[in-house]
């Protein structure tokens, strides 16, 4: 188990930030995509690393670079 920070960022600025022991990068990067809506953007960290960024989801699709 890894300890992740997960951080929503919505388009008016609202921000969610939620800290979790997951079991792995994806589990950490798909609770993201749950907690996130269309236009949000996520972030998502392991310890200081960023695993996952996107700059917005889009109908359920995330935009950005992929995790490891």
């Amino acid at each position: 188990m890894e300890n992740y920070k997960i951080r929503v960022t919505s388009r008016p600025g609202t921000t969610i930030v939620e800290e979790r022991r997951l079991a792995c990068d994806h589990a950490a990067v798909r609770h993201g995509q749950s907690l996130a809506h269309a236009g949000d953007k996520l972030e998502v960290w392991r310890g200081a690393e960023c695993i996952f960024m996107s700059e917005e989801l889009g109908m359920g699709r995330v935009q950005g670079p992929a995790y490891h």
